[in-house]
């Protein structure tokens, strides 16, 4: 009776070691999951969504009332052609009187001709004028230096406004009769045809004018054409921050936030308006823990590859980040969800 218990227990002791070496062997022989199949399992992507974006900034607009002024004849002569109507118009890039036979050019430039200019004179004026020539479509740099593209364009300009030509290359500034806008009103004409007049005479009187602009221009702003929204107006804006258009001006007197804003001692009121893209533009959004980088300069996203993608960060709203790709960069459709913080973006 005492051998079958010990061949009993035997048999129990080989069957667990048996069972316990078939466990082992499974668990000693499973396959380790290969490295790089561990890394693209801890890889998280997350995708690059898409929306538009208006970039709307608030900002301060300046409006001035100013008395009707007098245009002033850049030379003396003889008037030998008026085009001169109490309620019409002056428009820059156009010739509405000529002296002793050669037209004066109208021209609309934020700071008066002074000198006469000559290729590779520099200065607000020389930049003033190249802005203007520009702004009437002829092709020009937006620069504050005088170029031989300068001079062709302001001679296309007088051409096309019948208007007396540069001589020598000289851009003199007694062929041009400034106006302060690019569209003017005439109140009244102080000289007639045939009339002698002398430098700094009056030659047209405008009517009470109001000018309108933003003094101060957000420097980060997505690029394209603006416009403000007051009231419930939209009202076009030039790049350099300016309302000139006559009926968006005219809105803008309208409008019951300038009916309720009061005027300084100068004529000036500042009204807040919503600076917006006339085009909302398509920008991209991502979790914030997607951009890699510093600042909002040197930052980039990464995909699955660890390939970077330089972008500019334009703003964020409930948990996003908006995007802009820097250059002809193409973001992929999917991005890591967060980068090693070490990448380098530049």
């Amino acid at each position: 009776m005492r051998k079958s218990s010990n061949a009993t227990t035997i048999g129990l002791a080989i069957v667990v070691a048996l069972a316990g070496r078939a466990v082992g062997g499974v668990w000693l022989t499973r396959p380790e999951v290969p490295r790089d199949l561990q890394k693209a399992q801890a890889l998280t992507l997350v995708p690059v969504s898409q929306r538009t974006y208006d970039d709307g900034r608030t900002v301060t607009v300046t409006v001035t009332a100013q008395e009707g002024q007098k245009l002033t004849a850049p030379r003396g002569g003889r008037t030998s052609a008026l085009t001169c109507t109490a309620g019409g118009t002056v428009t820059s890039g156009t010739s509405v009187l000529a002296l002793d036979g050669a037209g004066l050019l109208s021209l609309a430039t934020s700071v008066p001709p002074w000198r006469d200019l000559t290729v590779g004179d520099t200065g607000p004026d020389a930049a003033a004028l190249n802005a203007e020539l520009a702004r009437l479509g002829h092709s020009v740099a937006k620069t504050d230096r005088i170029t031989p593209a300068t001079v062709r364009a302001y001679r296309a300009a007088a051409r096309q406004a019948s208007a007396e030509q540069p001589r020598n290359e000289v851009i003199q500034a007694d062929q041009i009769l400034w106006i302060p806008a690019p569209e003017v009103v005439v109140a009244s004409c102080p000289v007639r045809l045939g009339d002698r007049v002398a430098t700094s005479d009056p030659v047209l009187t405008l009517q009470s004018t109001t000018s309108a602009r933003i003094p101060s221009l957000p420097a980060d702003a997505v690029a394209g054409g603006r416009v403000v929204t007051i009231d419930s107006d939209t009202i076009p804006v030039t790049d350099d921050g300016q309302i000139t258009d006559a009926t968006a001006l005219t809105t803008l007197l309208a409008s019951s936030a300038y009916a309720t804003t009061s005027a300084n001692a100068s004529g000036t009121r500042q009204l807040s308006a919503r600076w917006v893209l006339a085009e909302p533009a398509t920008i991209m959004a991502v979790p914030p823990a997607a951009i890699a980088g510093t600042g909002t300069d040197a930052v980039c996203v990464v995909d699955e590859k660890n390939t970077v993608y330089p972008v500019r960060v334009v703003g964020s709203q409930l948990g996003q980040t908006f995007i802009l790709p820097k250059g002809e960069t193409k973001i992929p459709g999917q991005v890591l969800a967060t980068p090693n913080a070490s990448t380098r973006c530049e």
